[in-house]
């Protein structure tokens, strides 16, 4: 069964997608809202250093050598 228009309707799963794809990004940007007042308080020169010691924690976890035996 043809629409009378000749226009093809998109399938369920693309408009689905497209809701979640864009309730994921509204989500992200209030996150993202939330998130200023904190890197204001802390101001941007103490948050660089707190980025700075958490990044050196993790990677020197991650990339830590092994003491040879």
């Amino acid at each position: 069964m043809e629409n009378e228009g000749g226009k093809k309707r998109p399938s369920k799963t693309l408009v689905v997608t497209g809701i979640l794809g864009w309730l994921l990004v509204i989500w992200e940007f209030l996150y993202f809202l939330t998130r200023i007042p904190i890197l204001i308080i802390l101001g941007t020169g103490a948050a660089f250093f707190a980025l700075e010691k958490v990044l050196d924690v993790v990677l020197g976890r991650i990339f830590r050598r092994k003491p040879k035996q």
